[in-house]
């Protein structure tokens, strides 16, 4: 066995312990934070509730508002996606030479390997609106 590999095998479980002891403490870490507003309210009240004021006097966390804003956008996402990622196929298939086709499916893998997280900042930093990221947390 080579020296890499040896240092490989030794190092790989060494991370993936790492890693599942860094997931265990950031739950905890989070439950612990978590437990002063948890306790002054019951399941259904956050899951059902539309305000979301965790830093108030007496915490209030309503999860309804919340995830039927991510379902909307999710909605819409699909919305113009999936037209727009057949349409593409399509035309990639059928429509164009090779040469763009090969060139344009590049270009797809290339910013498929960008994580969507980083695409999502970039709209608010380049927007020119003046506005923070803030503008993503809402409070009512």
């Amino acid at each position: 066995m080579h020296l890499s590999d040896r240092f490989t095998s030794g190092i790989v479980p060494i991370m993936a312990v790492s890693v599942l002891a860094l997931y265990i403490g950031l739950v905890l870490y989070m439950a612990i934070e978590a437990w002063p507003a948890l306790i002054h309210m019951s399941w259904t009240d956050i899951v059902t509730g539309t305000v979301w004021k965790p830093m108030a006097q007496s915490p209030v966390l309503g999860l309804a508002y919340i995830i039927s804003a991510s379902l909307y956008v999710s909605l819409l996402s699909l919305i113009w996606a999936l037209p727009l990622g057949i349409g593409t196929s399509v035309g990639l298939s059928l429509g164009v030479s090779p040469r763009i086709r090969q060139f344009c499916l590049s270009t797809i893998d290339m910013i498929a390997g960008i994580p969507s997280v980083i695409v999502g900042f970039i709209g608010p930093c380049r927007s020119g609106s003046g506005h923070s990221i803030d503008v993503f947390f809402v409070y009512r």
